[in-house]
């Protein structure tokens, strides 16, 4: 390239992390270009000096800086490159080859800060300097395999020693003392976490709610960042490291292949002094969270766990199959995008074009209908408050009271057990001036007295734990009874993604057309709060849905309340009931379905 008048020149500044040395530092490559610029004045500056700066491993050319440095000589208007020397440009042999053919092809030439040499094509040339470039690319290179080698040595150190280092402060509510070289609490996060566990078990929110709540104070985190917060031994004290591994990658294109190591090599660190969270409070969020996961088989029998994910439209993550367990997405039937589907994603999930579900003819469900039914059901439970969760609650009240006698049977268990311990009394001032003959009738006596005190203690703590039993039901009813309670009139058109994330569990799909809705009872109450001053819509039923009476909806929510009451069914998704309709000329059912889990 001939050079004539001014030269056009870029630099590139790199470290590989922020803690370099000074010597390498962005600020000082940009203060020797600068210096040599000043000596230059024919060379002028095409772009800002920090424009192609970045802090990254030199040891592939995958660098956004790098790329974009790379695209912009290839314009071939730039006469040189500055660089301070040539780690900086790259620490691989192949990548520095690859760049020095680059700058044979556009013809522009690279200034060495450091030293003022100058780089040309005729490099290739000559067998001298093409060698010295070759092994000062071979130190660089080696450079960065000795630091991975002292980087494993160092990893293995840690976990032999249970050390902390600063790469584990990264979570929230923690960060690293230079000072004490060690991890440290940030009380101000701290008292964030708790807030968040607080709402999430004791408030019983959802993640979306407390994603807002964390929005409110300027923290803006992801759905799955707020989930894994709630996870985290880390919060107990408990700290993990070395559960993930890599293999390095050098040279053009190639990347560091990070790995997940088996849980036998993960090392567990117990540091008390960094718990944020009440261990009682994490364990009952982890019930709590495992409790709003529902759980599925596959084809090949395996359980697996799916969590209540929203989406963009107005059923997504809320529609299954029930033969094979595949998640209906939705797409638009039609090209002016009015018709709205969903459809088994069985084959897809499966990548095998082979492979077929049983339910063949209900592979889709329309949208509009998938409404229709919602609605239908949710209305049949609020027919203008005629569902009587009162009198369901002074039938089971009673019928407690009838099985256990509880204020009678607690009177004459505690009058027999004075009368038990008087006796007990009256035998042991007996034993002191009794004959041996005599000692050993009345050591039998007391036995069998202390026997049957032991016996009426059983009887009376088992009336209080029925007692208490009672009172614990009667507060879930009262619960269940507000959340039943005052449901705004909806419709069609009035039915949101808002609406059914907060009021649908999930909806599934049998082969032989029939549908079971799961309407999610401990979101009743809020939806409700958060609606009470809206404006009420009146309801038009459809003509083609026959709907239960009355009275057969009062026995179902009846029978499914006495469900709450057995130990062996606390969290029970139950039937509440089911209706009729057509489609394509037949009739089958519409089952529904009442998740009393909180």
């Amino acid at each position: 390239m001939e050079k004539r008048g001014l030269y056009k020149a870029i630099l590139y500044s790199r470290v590989s992390t922020v803690h370099d040395e000074q010597a390498e530092s962005i600020d000082n490559q940009i203060l020797l270009a600068k210096n040599y610029l000043d000596k230059h004045p024919n060379i002028e500056l095409a772009e800002p000096l920090d424009k192609y700066s970045e802090r990254i491993s030199g040891k592939t050319d995958i660098r956004p800086k790098f790329q974009e440095m790379c695209e912009r000589l290839a314009k071939g208007d730039i006469h040189y490159l500055m660089i301070k020397d040539l780690k900086r440009l790259s620490r691989s042999v192949e990548t520095t080859y690859a760049f020095l053919n680059l700058m044979k092809q556009y013809g522009f030439e690279i200034i060495q800060l450091s030293s003022g040499n100058i780089i040309d094509s005729s490099a290739f040339e000559e067998v001298e300097s093409n060698l010295l470039i070759g092994i000062e690319a071979l130190f660089a290179q080696n450079t960065v395999l000795t630091q991975s080698r002292y980087g494993k040595t160092v990893q293995k150190v840690r976990c032999e020693n249970k050390i902390l280092s600063y790469k584990d402060s990264t979570l929230f509510g923690y960060e690293w003392d230079r000072e004490l070289k060690d991890i440290v609490i940030v009380e101000e996060k701290a008292a964030i976490i708790r807030e968040v566990f607080n709402r999430f078990v004791f408030g019983l929110q959802s993640i979306r709610e407390i994603r807002e709540y964390l929005s409110s104070l300027g923290y803006h985190y992801s759905h799955v960042s707020v989930s894994k917060w709630l996870q985290e031994g880390k919060y107990v004290g408990d700290w993990t490291i070395n559960r993930k591994g890599s293999v390095l990658g050098i040279g053009q294109g190639a990347k560091t292949k990070r790995f997940r190591r088996e849980k036998d090599e993960w090392v567990h660190i117990q540091r008390p002094d960094l718990a944020i969270i009440d261990k009682d409070v994490f364990d009952l969020a982890q019930e709590i969270r495992l409790s709003r996961v529902e759980t599925y088989f596959t084809d090949e029998g395996s359980e697996k766990g799916r969590g209540n994910f929203s989406g963009r439209h107005l059923f997504s993550r809320k529609v299954f199959c029930a033969e094979c367990g595949s998640i209906y997405r939705f797409k638009w039937s039609d090209r002016k995008r009015t018709v709205g589907i969903y459809y088994d994603t069985y084959k897809q999930s499966k990548r095998d074009a082979s492979f077929e579900c049983p339910n063949k003819d209900y592979r889709r469900v329309s949208e509009n209908e998938l409404k229709q039914i919602v609605v239908n059901a949710i209305m049949a439970l609020n027919i203008n408050g005629q569902v009587s969760i009162d009198r369901m609650l002074e039938s089971i009240s009673s019928a407690i009271q009838a099985n256990n006698n509880d204020s009678k049977k607690r009177d004459a268990e505690e009058q027999q057990l004075k009368m038990l311990e008087a006796e007990a009394d009256r035998i042991s001032e007996a034993f002191i001036d009794a004959t041996s003959q005599m000692r050993a009738r009345l050591n039998k006596q007391l036995e069998e007295t202390e026997e049957q005190i032991a016996a009426c203690k059983k009887r009376l703590l088992k009336l209080d734990n029925n007692s208490a039993d009672e009172k614990a039901l009667r507060k879930r009813l009262t619960e269940i009874r507000k959340q039943l309670s005052g449901w705004v009139d909806i419709n069609i058109n009035s039915l949101d993604r808002n609406m059914v994330e907060r009021l649908v569990s999930k909806i599934v799909v049998h082969m032989d057309g029939g549908i079971e809705i799961s309407l999610a009872l401990g979101g009743f109450m809020q939806y409700q709060l958060e609606r009470k001053n809206s404006e009420k819509i009146s309801q038009k039923r459809s003509p083609s849905v026959t709907m239960p009476s009355t009275r057969t909806i009062n026995d179902n929510l009846m029978t499914v309340l006495e469900e709450v009451e057995k130990e062996e069914s606390p969290q029970a998704v139950l039937n509440v009931m089911s209706f009729k309709r057509r489609r394509k000329g037949e009739e089958d059912t519409v089952v529904v379905k009442l998740d009393t889990r909180k």
